[in-house]
């Protein structure tokens, strides 16, 4: 299996990947430092 790390992903881009990459074959992580990009991140 693949591993895809986003970084930043709870930014604007981030969060459109990791919606687009929540159904995808790819195992993903997701790094965010701030409290506001977990958060939008968390919505997806």
């Amino acid at each position: 299996m693949t591993n895809i790390v986003l970084l930043g992903a709870g930014g604007k881009m981030g969060v459109r990947l990791a919606a687009n990459l929540k159904a995808s074959r790819f195992h993903v992580d997701h790094v965010e430092i701030s409290e506001a990009g977990r958060a939008r991140l968390e919505k997806t």
